[in-house]
């Protein structure tokens, strides 16, 4: 799964993100004007667009320390954010973020989440108000 997961990541990152993929494989700057570049992407061995910072000196796993970066609006990761929220029996949005930012950057990741759980029909029932 993980594995099938990376392919997919991989294939929207170069959707997402094509001339800062360009740049990183050629060893060259990223443009100043791109708006990942305060995260410090770096492409891993396997290609994938990886967040980059101070969490480099941790002794956490690497897939901890530098997240797979993932666009905000993108369907992947839609599906993947409703996936966890499910898993997580229809959890509230903070447990699913913290569930998520662990393996995943995704910018604005707390608006995407609290819009996806807005239109959650059973967490909807769940808080209706009984007068």
């Amino acid at each position: 799964m993980d594995a099938a997961f990376n392919s997919c990541a991989k294939i929207v990152q170069s959707f997402s993100y094509p001339s800062e993929i360009l740049s990183l494989s050629q060893r060259q700057p990223i443009c100043s004007k791109s708006p990942i570049l305060s995260l410090r992407p770096f492409l891993d061995d396997t290609g994938l667009l990886r967040v980059g910072g101070r969490l480099e000196h941790s002794l956490l796993p690497f897939g901890v320390k530098h997240q797979i970066l993932l666009p905000r609006n993108h369907h992947l990761v839609k599906m993947n954010i409703q996936y966890v929220h499910l898993k997580l029996f229809h959890a509230s949005f903070q447990t699913v973020m913290a569930e998520v930012r662990p393996s995943l950057w995704i910018p604005s990741l707390k608006g995407t989440i609290r819009q996806l759980h807005r239109v959650c029909v059973t967490c909807f029932k769940n808080r209706a108000i009984i007068a």
